[in-house]
């Protein structure tokens, strides 16, 4: 079988949309309701198509406007290769069926739509495997959500699931569900303008009694969940469902029910996804930032475009400068902050002050009247100029910097690869921000019984100052340690290592025997063989 993440990122991307398509097709068909069994027919026709077109491509075959035509083809093909793809004949059925209903209004037949839901994806699973020795089932859906740290705890339910660990996979959907509406509580937020708090002194209890204020407060903290969930959510009752099934006992959940929060979930995230891109937060800034003259080359110094007095001050004039040839936004503010220090350094508070530079691209300060303005517009130039030329050296620094320490790590790699023990699988060098220097990053398998025990027995070592967690696997230890130092370090913790997983694995021995034994004295008690 070939690897999912070998394909590439165009054949993902198809793979996800053939996914979906196969997923929403199907659940509609279980609605039941007239407008989604017609939704649903459409929607499986599509999934065949649009896999039957993707197959073509593979198989280079001619393409043209007859769906039988370019299905009878990939059969052929496929055929050739030695694949029988099943159900072509009703995929037939079904493309004809969506023609009736979506061009002459003809009633679907509703006896057929689990067959054809079945039919749908059986096809689309064999194509997809002949294709790239894959299950499309596998693509994971969490591969279509762009927040990453949202995507990385959507698809880590998705392999838990897939491992038969039901209430994790459950718990890890919800944790993804939970991430994402707190971004979108913030959108709200500033979408809908900040409201003063008008509860936060009233004393409900004492007027209404404690019981009835607890029930009033109850609903009005429901109805504001609810209103957070509603926007993106689908059908309101899955996420009803949803909120009552994490209080059941997790042994009496299902697959089933994992299947349902999930696909509850993703649609949720996803919807929420679009809109997000769809909305603009920061108008102002946004519209200050687009009426920048942002230079066309990245060794081109920033200029005067234009400049005014905006009116008299006590001592002077407000001045405002419009600058050409600014840096990308990538660049503005660290240039900006340049400017502004070379600025109070070069020119002083005798000749100007309130040195401002905004987003659109103005400067603005206000003049003594007594200045020379000749030289304090020399002055401006040179300090645009030397800006210019620190910012370009700043960036050579940090990229020799970057590159510098990208060599440090292949070499400690290289050097301790053949001795690190088999619960480290990988280490980096990476900036620390905090310490302000470089930290060695360990990457912890999952063999580890607690990776939270091994960052304290790390940090107790003399020869680290600093040990912080790197995600949910990761180690950063400060300061950048030696290959002999860290394979000292790494030798002292791996005997740690080694004595919580004995002592983890005769602790799961004794509780199996344990329960062992309380089962025969049970059965031998109430004479059960």
């Amino acid at each position: 079988m070939n690897s999912y993440l070998a394909l590439s990122p165009d054949v993902v991307d198809n793979l996800l949309d053939l996914r979906m398509l196969v997923e929403r097709g199907t659940k509609a068909a279980q609605l039941g309701s007239p407008a989604d069994e017609n939704l649903a027919v459409v929607i499986l026709d599509g999934a065949n198509e649009r896999a039957a077109l993707i197959a073509a491509s593979e198989f280079s075959t001619k393409v043209d406007n007859s769906f039988e035509g370019n299905l009878s083809r990939v059969a052929q093909a496929a055929s050739s290769r030695g694949t029988k793809l099943p159900g072509v004949g009703d995929v037939i059925k079904l493309h004809k069926a969506r023609n009736g209903v979506q061009h002459h209004g003809i009633k679907v037949n509703r006896g057929q739509l689990s067959l054809w839901a079945s039919t749908t994806q059986a096809f689309v699973r064999a194509l997809v495997d002949h294709l790239y020795g894959i299950d499309i089932l596998k693509v994971w859906r969490g591969d279509a959500i762009h927040e990453i740290e949202i995507r990385d705890l959507f698809v880590q339910a998705e392999r838990l699931l897939d491992k038969g660990d039901v209430h994790a996979s459950i718990e890890k959907a919800y944790s993804a569900f939970s991430k994402a509406r707190e971004q979108w509580a913030r959108q709200r937020r500033r979408l809908a303008g900040s409201r003063p708090s008008r509860t936060g002194h009233f004393r409900g209890s004492e007027i209404l009694g404690r019981e009835l204020w607890q029930e009033i407060s109850g609903s009005i903290s429901d109805l504001d969940d609810y209103s957070e969930v509603q926007p993106f959510a689908e059908d309101m009752g899955e996420y009803i469902w949803l909120t009552s099934i994490r209080r059941e006992p997790e042994f009496v959940l299902g697959v089933q029910d994992a299947n349902r929060v999930l696909n509850f979930v993703f649609w949720w995230i996803v919807r929420w996804e679009t809109f997000s891109q769809t909305v603009v937060l920061d108008r102002r800034e946004q519209w200050l930032k687009s009426q920048r003259l942002v230079r066309p080359s990245d060794d081109l110094p920033a200029s005067v475009a234009g400049v005014d007095i905006r009116g008299r001050s006590t001592h002077g004039w407000r001045v405002e400068i419009q600058l050409k040839d600014v840096p990308p936004e990538a660049e503005f503010r660290e240039w900006a902050h340049h400017v502004l220090k070379k600025l109070g350094q070069q020119i002083g508070v005798d000749r100007a002050r309130y040195w401002d530079l905004r987003e659109d691209g103005y400067l603005c300060f206000e003049s003594f009247l007594e200045t020379d303005l000749d030289q304090l517009a020399q002055d401006i130039r040179e300090t645009l100029e030397e800006a210019l030329s620190e910012l370009i050296q700043r960036r050579k620094d940090v990229e020799d910097h970057r590159k510098r320490i990208k060599d440090r790590e292949e070499q400690l790699w290289a050097s301790i690869e053949e001795r690190v023990p088999s619960w480290l699988t990988a280490v980096s060098l990476e900036e620390n921000t905090v310490a302000r220097g470089v930290s060695c990053v360990l990457k912890i398998s999952s063999e580890v019984p607690s990776v939270g025990d091994l960052s304290n027995k790390i940090r107790g070592d003399l020869l680290v100052e600093q040990c912080l967690y790197v995600g949910m696997d990761g180690i950063a230890i400060y300061p950048e340690l030696s290959s002999a130092q860290l394979l000292e370090v790494l030798d002292r913790v791996s005997a740690y290592v080694d004595a919580r997983k004995k002592e983890r694995l005769e602790s799961d021995l004794e509780l199996a025997k344990q329960k062992q034994e309380s089962l025969l004295k049970l059965r031998s008690s109430f004479a059960i063989e």
